[in-house]
């Protein structure tokens, strides 16, 4: 943890030390704002977190920053596409109190230099700014910035300390309370499964992201395992939600399909994972920042009878 925050104190300085003498694009009309001086500037976003300066929120839903853009003259940017692995172009819209679109997503300029770029991240719908759910910052420093102070990217995007100290709160409610799917949270590294029984195979669904609506953390918010048993009791095919807790016990979480006896089914599948899951499965937890805690999954269960 020293070394973290060792890093982020350094970190705290960039951003205070930041120079002024480019004061980069202002709005001074409703249809003045460009981006002409900032051309050809790398901007690589290092940190995106919620209004509260957190990048987690109480589900497990982390804020990653991503992006690796340029400005263009004429009104367009040039943003990373690591599928494809190339940059591609985009046509940028103005709109009034320093509101602009490009990407397919809406933003507010707060600041900018060719040192650094902060937006704020707009929901919009019917043309108005949702305000409560408009409560994400994007900051970017420059390519030539980084180099300056030393910094790779990798490490100017470390959590901060304040990340850390959330988790670990998190955590500790959820592990309090193992068996509530409410207080256990999304893992950045989920639930790991690995066969102990050869009758017995699982696999994690990895959800497939096109570029412009992927988000790394789609891929561990809810994540999803195929579970196959072979010489189970008879033929079966159940799907419900789950809970891991810290030390690798599953629970039941809840149903996700509508069912005539509700009692009897939550009973096959505990039935179920005592019976089959746990002593057939390795089990490692999720983890956040190096955490262990509760995190809820789905499992999607077939059982095929023995001939």
């Amino acid at each position: 943890m020293r070394s973290i925050a060792s890093a982020f104190g350094l970190l705290f300085v960039f951003i205070v030390s930041c120079g002024t003498k480019d004061p980069g694009p202002r709005r001074t009309g409703a249809t003045n704002l460009s981006f002409d001086s900032l051309a050809g500037v790398r901007f690589i976003e290092v940190r995106r977190e919620f209004d509260n300066g957190i990048a987690f929120n109480d589900m497990g839903f982390q804020q990653i920053p991503e992006w690796d853009m340029y400005f263009i003259p004429g009104d367009s940017s040039r943003i990373y596409n690591p599928f494809e692995k190339r940059y591609i172009n985009f046509p940028i819209y103005f709109d009034h109190d320093s509101v602009f679109n490009t990407a397919r997503q809406w933003f507010r300029l707060r600041e900018a230099s060719k040192d650094s770029l902060w937006l704020q991240l707009l929901q919009v719908e019917h043309k108005k700014v949702l305000k409560d759910r408009s409560n994400v910052y994007m900051k970017f420093y420059s390519e030539a910035f980084l180099k300056s102070a030393g910094k790779s990217v990798e490490q100017a995007r470390l959590p901060k300390p304040q990340d850390s100290l959330y988790i670990e709160k998190l955590a500790g409610r959820a592990n309090r309370n193992p068996g509530n799917i409410d207080s256990a949270f999304a893992a950045a590294n989920p639930v790991m499964f690995e066969s102990a029984n050869p009758n017995i195979l699982v696999e994690r669904e990895i959800p497939k992201r096109t570029f412009l609506d992927y988000k790394p953390s789609d891929a561990y918010m809810h994540p999803v395992y195929n579970i196959t048993i072979q010489k189970a009791y008879k033929d079966f095919v159940y799907e419900f939600g789950a809970v891991v807790d810290e030390k690798g016990i599953i629970r039941f979480g809840e149903l996700l399909t509508v069912v005539e006896d509700v009692e009897n089914r939550k009973a096959v599948l505990n039935a179920i994972i005592k019976l089959y899951l746990q002593p057939m499965l390795k089990v490692a937890p999720g983890t956040t920042l190096g955490f262990k805690h509760s995190s809820s999954i789905i499992l999607k269960v077939k059982g095929i009878k023995a001939d």
